[in-house]
């Protein structure tokens, strides 16, 4: 059996993530993070789902790109 722990852990992770993205739906979050995905979301085990949610929120957030625009 899987540790339970992972489940909460990886929330945790997923709530920061998509902190940086206030205006989304949870839906919306996650169809735009799988439409980026070069496999089926249904494989991948959750470590590397992960990484691939808080990789597209780093790569496409408006609010973090603004920021580095004011930093130019």
């Amino acid at each position: 059996m899987r540790d339970k722990k992972r489940i909460r852990m990886f929330c945790n992770r997923l709530a920061v993530a998509w902190e940086h993205w206030p205006d989304l739906r949870f839906g919306q979050l996650m169809i735009n993070v799988f439409g980026s995905m070069k496999r089926d979301p249904f494989f991948p085990e959750d470590e590397e789902m992960i990484r691939t949610i808080e990789e597209w929120v780093d790569t496409h957030n408006p609010y973090y790109r603004k920021k580095e625009d004011e930093d130019d």
